[in-house]
């Protein structure tokens, strides 16, 4: 525990108090804002559809690229 007080005391000289709150500011936002994104839940249908419309389109792609070849 002393050694977490030192450290802040030493942080405190070499920044001062404001770049410190600052920071403690910035680093709170950031936090907020990732807890905002991790709680946001992406909807999944829109990548289902993709997933199935490329499965649909792969063998003809397939297909077309052995007809290229020879």
């Amino acid at each position: 525990m002393t050694h977490l007080v030192l450290l802040l005391a030493v942080a405190i000289l070499l920044f001062g108090r404001g770049r410190i709150a600052g920071l403690m500011g910035d680093f709170g936002k950031g936090w907020r804002e990732f807890k905002r994104g991790m709680s946001q839940r992406p909807q999944p249908q829109p990548v289902l559809r993709a997933v199935a419309s490329t499965q649909q389109r792969a063998p003809r792609a397939i297909a077309d690229l052995r007809d290229e070849r020879y």
